[in-house]
């Protein structure tokens, strides 16, 4: 078989693959569809009504999943406008959460959803906006987007790109396919060694594969008002010389799960589901919990945070963070430093694969505590009761967090210099 064809084959194989998955995912999309950003969401996902903004041809073209991977790269889009402030600037998510927050940190960026990634709706997209960089964070690799990326002529990266054994075991699996997708890659900026080792095992050019860091560590946290922190206080109905435990970032199960578990602890616990689309449903699980977004007089214990951005503001007031996705052995986790930030000691679960790196930095330098389900409360119950040993290790994690900066600026020079 030609070159030709197989790259032919190749193509036809990669849509086939994406019909199947976008039928898988199709319900889920669906069932967000009644909530105006789902309509969005979906229009988009599906190559209508994207934007054809002559003012972003010739941008900068930066792809992040979901609100986690928003956050992250906001080091190298300073970097970014600092160095090319003329230069127009593309911000596309996967999820709401990412859309959302790439409204909030990029206001001036042009934003969208990234469509599906057939050949039909990207290359047109791609050959309107003639980007001079395609950069994409972590393990969001597109074949379609990056081709027609190169075929303008575009430089094409991957910032804090991570690989799983799970993953590399498929690439491995499928070598013709790996060199495909990879090739289309100018640079890999890998989090750690460990990363980079897997992917240059897959054959790639060593002077395409650096290590840079995970953006994730350089993230400049917000400083909230006395004000805006009376704010938050009053919403969340939490009293003077009260104590807060904030359960971020749940997903099913966990809420029933904690639910359960924390019903004889003596501290407001705010719980803050991952996904906004899912606030109806946890709210369903604690009929008798205060909600931010309608804040009611209760005697409940229980706080359920269903407002988007809230977060942070509630890791500030908050006398120990327990980071979740972590138990559900499906996640793999979240970022375990946003707690630290504010000095709040973090526990987090038995599942944090996708946070690996963290988990080592957190535990090695006593910011925080790898529980399980059945541990939590006693855990949670020790350290509510021990002021000392929470301030300890909150400013061990503040410690850390400024150990960490700098990552954006060494990331967007590796881009420079390729």
């Amino acid at each position: 078989m030609s070159s030709n064809s197989k790259s032919l084959f190749f193509g036809l194989l990669y849509g086939v693959s994406l019909i199947l998955l976008a039928l898988l995912f199709f319900p889920r999309l669906l069932a967000k569809v009644r909530t105006g950003l789902g309509r969005q969401s979906l229009y988009q996902k599906l190559g209508f009504g994207l934007p054809r903004n002559p003012q972003g041809i010739g941008a900068f073209w930066v792809h992040a999943v979901s609100l986690g991977e928003t956050k992250a790269v906001a080091p190298l889009i300073e970097q970014i406008k600092k160095n090319y402030p003329s230069i127009p600037l593309i911000v596309t998510s996967t999820t709401d959460t990412g859309y959302k927050e790439a409204e909030k940190l990029y206001p001036d960026a042009i934003r969208f959803f990234l469509p599906w990634d057939f050949k039909w709706i990207m290359a047109p997209l791609v050959k309107f906006y003639l980007p001079k960089m395609i950069i994409l964070s972590e393990t969001d690799l597109w074949y379609n987007l990056l081709k027609a990326g190169k075929e303008v002529g575009a430089k094409t990266a991957v910032v804090s790109a991570k690989l799983s054994e799970r993953s590399l075991d498929r690439y491995q699996r499928f070598p013709y396919f790996s060199q495909k997708i990879f090739g289309t890659l100018d640079l890999i900026l890998a989090q750690n060694e460990t990363y980079a080792k897997r992917f240059l095992s897959l054959g790639l050019a060593p002077e395409k594969v650096k290590v840079t860091g995970n953006l994730k560590f350089d993230t400049k946290f917000p400083s909230f008002s006395l004000e805006q922190l009376e704010e938050t206080r009053q919403k969340i109905g939490l009293k003077e010389g009260e104590q807060l435990v904030v359960l971020a970032s749940t997903h099913a199960p966990e809420e029933e799960w904690l639910l359960e578990k924390l019903a004889p602890l003596h501290a407001k616990i705010a719980l803050v589901p991952r996904h906004p689309y899912r606030f109806d449903e946890v709210a369903k699980l604690m009929p008798e919990a205060r909600r931010f977004s309608s804040p009611q007089d209760t005697s409940s214990k229980w706080i359920l945070v269903d407002a988007m951005g809230q977060l942070l503001k509630i890791f500030a007031l908050a006398d120990v963070a327990v980071v979740c996705g972590s138990f559900n052995d499906k996640i793999g986790g979240h970022n375990l430093l946003e707690p630290s930030a504010y000095k709040v000691p973090v526990l987090f679960g038995p599942h944090v694969y996708t946070q690996f790196e963290m988990e080592e930095l957190i535990l090695s330098h006593n910011a925080g505590e790898k529980i399980t389900i059945d541990t939590l409360l006693p855990t949670l119950t020790d350290l509510l009761q021990n002021p000392e040993k929470r301030k300890a290790m909150g400013e061990n994690g503040f410690s850390l967090i400024s150990k960490l900066q700098g990552i954006g600026k060494k990331t967007w020079d590796a881009i420079l210099k390729n």
